[in-house]
């Protein structure tokens, strides 16, 4: 079998040895009486080879094969290479959304946090109104607000536009 196949296929003698030794140990499990285990022994045989020796053998015939029924080998890596890159660009906008959001999430976070800075000051105040629990609340509401305000704008002008260019 591995001269057959050395002189009439596209495999060398290394390759075609590979194959009849996978055959041959298909073979063997199926006369043994365990033909549903065939299939396992022929691919564990490429196994022993090595995957990469096997990428390497299947390559050359199967584009040669593409090629004979669709001239279509270089066209069908292109496609494969362009769907790679755009696979490829769709987890990079993916990881450009995900650190867009949660830096936004880090600045939301704080918003909430100065609120509670705020609510708490007027809490204090009403429970023990003086001029200072005025003046802290009244801080308060000036940073929270201004942050706010700040935030608000950071959305619009640069959070939205990145999360929807990503």
């Amino acid at each position: 079998m591995t001269k057959f196949l050395s002189e009439n296929t596209l495999l060398d003698a290394t390759q075609a040895m590979q194959i009849t030794s996978a055959l041959t140990s298909a073979a063997t499990t199926a006369l043994a009486g365990n033909p549903e285990m065939s299939g396992e022994a022929f691919f564990n045989k490429f196994n022993e080879y090595g995957m990469e020796e096997l990428k390497a053998m299947a390559d050359k015939p199967v584009n040669k094969a593409i090629d004979s029924v669709t001239g279509a080998s270089e066209k069908t890596q292109k496609a494969a290479t362009a769907l790679n890159e755009a696979m490829s660009g769709a987890a990079n906008a993916a990881e450009g959304f995900n650190g867009v959001r949660e830096e936004l999430n880090g600045k939301i976070q704080e918003q909430e946090r100065l609120k509670t800075v705020y609510n708490n000051a007027v809490d204090a105040h009403n429970a023990n109104p003086s001029d200072t629990t005025a003046n802290a609340a009244n801080a308060a509401s000036a940073t929270y607000n201004e942050y706010v305000n700040t935030l608000n704008k950071d959305y619009n002008d640069t959070y939205k536009p990145q999360m929807y260019a990503s």
